[in-house]
């Protein structure tokens, strides 16, 4: 799934009426403040949220991005994925259902 990489500013990013729900979830989605992102991006047509830590190790099979010449792409880790084109673990998978 690429993804364009724009950041969640909370304050202009998310509709005001989801606003406080997004900022109540964050404390519980977020690890490590100073390595985490929010990004926000498309699947199937909708609206998702990908909640990603760039200080996370990634295990075989975990979703991760990577960092390609073409962009950034998601993807599951795999015992063959070079360690230096993955930029960050996606911790959490936000969509609305």
């Amino acid at each position: 799934m690429p993804f364009n990489n724009s950041y969640v500013d909370p304050e202009r990013s998310i509709p005001s009426d989801a606003r406080d729900k997004f900022i109540a979830l964050a404390p519980q989605v977020v690890r490590e403040p100073i390595s985490t992102h929010f990004v926000k991006t498309q699947r199937n047509g909708k609206a998702c949220f990908l909640v990603i830590d760039m200080a996370t190790v990634p295990d075989e099979g975990d979703l991760v991005v990577l960092s390609l010449d073409s962009g950034h792409k998601v993807s599951r880790m795999q015992r063959t994925t070079p360690r230096d084109i993955v930029w960050g673990t996606v911790l959490w998978y936000l969509q609305q259902a």
